[in-house]
């Protein structure tokens, strides 16, 4: 009797834990996996340089994050903008006083987000993953003359 009290106690418990781990799943760092246009696809590295820092994106508990953009290991400005969980993925829209005004959707690929947009005319696909820190990427350290090596 005692071992079955010991037990039912262990599930209640851990019942009560489950339900207060509330929060979103996607808070947290999400980066670039792959981009794919007009039938090519990136994933890994773009003539040395890690495909990861081309998108990086920061997903805050407060509904809020930051996507940081990567041209060719050069930085562009931090872009700021609100998140909601809609339609099974997440919505970001540029904040108040941002530059951009994209509306981006992602949804749920297995373990990936994908968003497919528009640039220069053409539609861009990409998938980000969820990861503990950032990839990042020395840009003094690059340099095209090593690519032949």
């Amino acid at each position: 009797m005692k071992k079955f009290a010991v037990i039912v106690l262990a599930v209640v418990i851990a019942c009560f834990t489950l339900v207060s781990c509330g929060g979103s799943n996607y808070v947290g760092k999400w980066e670039l996996e792959e981009m794919s246009s007009t039938g090519m696809t990136l994933k890994d590295n773009f003539l040395g340089i890690p495909v990861a820092i081309m998108f990086q994106f920061e997903f805050k508990d407060d509904g809020t994050g930051v996507m940081k953009k990567n041209d060719n290991g050069t930085q562009e400005k931090d872009t700021t903008f609100k998140w909601e969980e809609k339609d099974g993925g997440v919505v970001l829209t540029p904040a108040e006083g941002s530059e951009s005004t994209e509306t981006l959707k992602f949804t749920k690929d297995g373990d990936l987000l994908a968003c497919t947009m528009g640039e220069n005319g053409k539609d861009v696909t990409i998938k980000v993953k969820k990861v503990d820190e950032f990839t990042t990427f020395d840009a003094s350290q690059f340099s095209l003359g090593n690519l032949g090596s």
